[in-house]
């Protein structure tokens, strides 16, 4: 290694010189000017990275126990990857939890760098764990050393013990339930998927759903606040968080401990018939001749419901020697005009509609129409005059 580094000099585009240290070099470093034509020789010294040896002891933080089989972790004190990986020393402790490492003295390394440290960690794999539903599972548990960040000098004898908490977790888990409803007829909605707390959920033929353990002196859901979800293929998915069809709820549901959770009920607006948008394209100045071969372009709510995706439709078309271009299977425009007035306040109303769009052309002048509705199953008809260029 080299500790000062070396540096360069980039001639820029404007002629001038930029002789700022690279990276991993060092303000201190002579500078190397080529000259054009020039052929110069460069000796670059290095000798062997200088170490440190790091040893101590892993135990249980609760019983004192030394922990074998525990591995112990060296890395660069911000996770980044200089010269060495991003770790820089990994073992594992023996059957009395020593261990014993080299590891780079990083203050010989780089003396100009007083902010560069060693992180010191150790992590044992396998520890047992309880979890909802009386779940046997096993997590990994990592503690780090006192100070966590030090220095390691050039020679340097370093004892760092560390002390892991193996205590056993308090789990705490609750259960929840509720109703998924047609928000347009009151019916109850079967075959929904319901997403709470990272666990998904299908309703019943009573629009129903629950979250619980097979055993029923278990719970199932972690405590805590969540989001809820809730999607079916004919209705526009529910986020309780809010979403482009649905307000966001006041609360989040809260699941307690050792309790059943009854989750306010969710109301799904069905998705209307798909519809169609047939363009024609007319000569503004030619008796509204068709005009045929013309790009026409969709443009505007690109939504999804339930799991379809609007976006799988092609949002072009050419128009044919009648000058028509046809877009069909289209979701109608949001809000839905079917919607009473007695239910918008639980959803989102922005606006969602349709504009067509025909770029300029060697012989026509560009052309948009916007604020098209689609009403559910509504086929319309969109016509657009395209002006000749130079035509005033």
């Amino acid at each position: 290694y080299n500790h000062d580094g070396w540096s360069s000099a980039v001639v820029q585009e404007d002629g001038s010189i930029n002789c700022s240290a690279p990276f991993n070099g060092n303000d201190r470093s002579d500078r190397i000017c080529v000259e054009p034509g020039d052929v110069v020789d460069v000796v670059v010294t290095l000798v062997d990275v200088p170490t440190a040896t790091i040893s101590g002891k892993v135990t249980n933080l609760d019983t004192g126990a030394p922990l074998a089989g525990v591995d112990v972790r060296i890395r660069w004190h911000d996770g980044d990857n200089y010269p060495w990986p991003n770790k820089i020393s990994d073992v594992t402790t023996d059957s009395n939890g020593n261990y014993l490492v080299t590891a780079p003295a990083l203050q010989a390394i780089f003396p100009a760098r007083d902010s560069y440290r060693v992180e010191l960690s150790a992590k044992k794999s396998n520890v047992p764990l309880v979890f909802c539903c009386n779940e046997q599972t096993t997590i990994s548990v990592t503690g780090y050393a006192d100070p966590r960040y030090f220095d390691v000098f050039p020679g340097g004898t370093y004892i760092k013990n560390i002390k892991l908490d193996l205590t056993p977790q308090d789990i705490s888990c609750g259960n929840a339930q509720g109703f998924v409803y047609d928000d347009s007829n009151g019916a109850s909605i079967s075959s929904a998927s319901v997403e709470l707390a990272g666990e998904d959920e299908g309703t019943s033929g009573s629009g129903r759903y629950v979250y619980a353990c097979s055993e029923d002196s278990y719970f199932r859901l972690r405590t805590g606040n969540y989001d809820i979800e809730a999607l079916h293929p004919r209705y526009y998915g529910f986020d309780s968080d809010g979403n482009d069809f649905y307000e966001e709820w006041n609360n989040s549901v809260r699941i307690n401990a050792d309790t059943v959770t009854n989750v306010n009920q969710i109301r799904l607006w069905p998705v209307g018939a798909r519809g169609s948008i047939r363009v024609i394209v007319q000569d503004a100045s030619a008796d509204n001749n068709p005009i045929p071969n013309i790009e026409v372009e969709l443009k505007g709510h690109d939504l999804k419901s339930g799991n379809s995706d609007f976006k799988s439709i092609s949002p072009d078309r050419d128009t044919n020697a009648s000058g028509e271009a046809l877009f069909n299977n289209l979701l109608e425009s949001w809000p839905p005009t079917s919607m009473p007035s007695s239910v918008k306040s639980r959803y989102n109303m922005d606006k969602e509609e349709y504009s067509v769009e025909v770029e300029e052309t060697d012989a026509y002048q560009a052309a948009t129409v916007t604020g098209i509705k689609l009403n559910s199953g509504e086929n319309k008809t969109v016509t657009i005059r395209l002006n000749p260029k130079g035509a005033m």
